[in-house]
């Protein structure tokens, strides 16, 4: 899957919510935002986002494997973001 878009966030995962993404590749202001206990695997593709390319929080998980993240990570309220090397 392909996706782009100008505005908003393009994912969001919220109250207890688990979701895999495999091969995607998304540009978005804010590609993911997970919350609320939310968990995101993200497998191959790419994330490209710009201020933020993932932002975990109210102890949601955000687990990245072999994709590739563009823009910075953002985790506040227990959330966790795993994966993205260099990243915080």
């Amino acid at each position: 899957m392909k996706a782009s878009l100008a505005s908003g966030t393009a994912i969001s995962a919220a109250g207890n919510c688990q979701l895999t993404l495999v091969d995607v590749d998304v540009s978005a202001p804010l590609p993911i935002d997970a919350t609320g206990n939310a968990k995101v695997t993200v497998t191959g593709g790419s994330l490209k986002g710009a201020p933020e390319a993932i932002v975990a929080g109210a102890n949601a998980t955000v687990a990245v494997v072999g994709a590739t993240v563009t823009g910075k990570t953002k985790s506040s309220g227990n959330g966790k973001i795993t994966g993205v090397p260099g990243m915080k």
